[in-house]
């Protein structure tokens, strides 16, 4: 018997996937943010390959110049999921030279 989407149980319930990171969860929350970054096209930006040499280091910025609103979306939806400790860590540490960067963010956690 097929499975009747609108005769649902209304004893289930969906789960929250929501994780802030805190002390505790980095595995966990980092897991989850790379599923969400991913989702947005984004992941790849954050923490995509290190180049090795000097023509891969050009291209490397070449690209990441075409992926800058790519990077902010990434940026926003990371600080979205910290709590108050991680989100004073990073607007205490990171230079205004990498300020709204997601792969900045990403890199000090």
């Amino acid at each position: 018997m097929p499975l009747d989407p609108t005769n649902q149980d209304p004893n289930m319930t969906t789960q929250d996937w929501s994780i802030y990171l805190n002390t505790e969860n980095y595995a966990t929350w980092s897991f989850l943010m790379q599923a969400k970054l991913a989702k947005i096209g984004a992941l790849q930006v954050v923490v995509g390959p290190q180049p090795k040499t000097e023509e891969e280091k050009n291209a490397q910025k070449l690209n990441k110049q075409a992926n800058t609103a790519l990077d902010q979306k990434a940026y926003i939806e990371l600080l979205e999921k910290m709590d108050e400790t991680h989100l004073a860590l990073v607007s205490q540490t990171l230079p205004d030279s990498v300020k709204f960067s997601g792969l900045a963010v990403w890199a000090l956690l």
